[in-house]
């Protein structure tokens, strides 16, 4: 059971239906690829389609396109219209990250304990 959303991708003609296991990203991670470094570099406006061609590339092998490489993914992203090519970035993204952090511009949103500044404050008080 994977955690993440199935997604479709449409590649060289044909659909491929991806379903991200912990597994896959997992070996995308071990292979050298710092998938939130992906997603951050994505936000921030500074995409890194030849790492993104290596993820694309794994995606689309895990879906059966067996002999697809990252070259080829790269070659293919390097002829695309760059509107096309932030559309799977997106896509294959979200998959990663949650949605809200994963659009350039949003904020993500950060969390306390319940109660743990006052805790922090009682321990400052018995100090002095």
């Amino acid at each position: 059971m994977s955690l993440t959303r199935q997604i479709e991708i449409d590649w060289q003609g044909e659909t491929y239906v991806v379903t991200p296991s912990n597994a896959l990203l997992r070996q995308i991670e071990m292979g050298g690829v710092s998938l939130a470094g992906l997603a951050s570099g994505f936000a921030s406006g500074q995409p890194q389609t030849f790492i993104f061609a290596y993820v694309l590339s794994r995606y689309l092998q895990s879906a059966g396109a067996e002999n697809v490489s990252e070259d080829e993914v790269n070659s293919v992203l390097e002829r695309m219209p760059q509107d096309k090519v932030v559309t799977i970035m997106k896509t294959v993204i979200a998959t990663i990250v949650p949605m809200s952090s994963a659009l350039p511009g949003k904020p993500v949103a950060r969390g306390t304990a319940k109660g743990a500044g006052k805790k922090r404050r009682a321990k400052q008080k018995a100090r002095s």
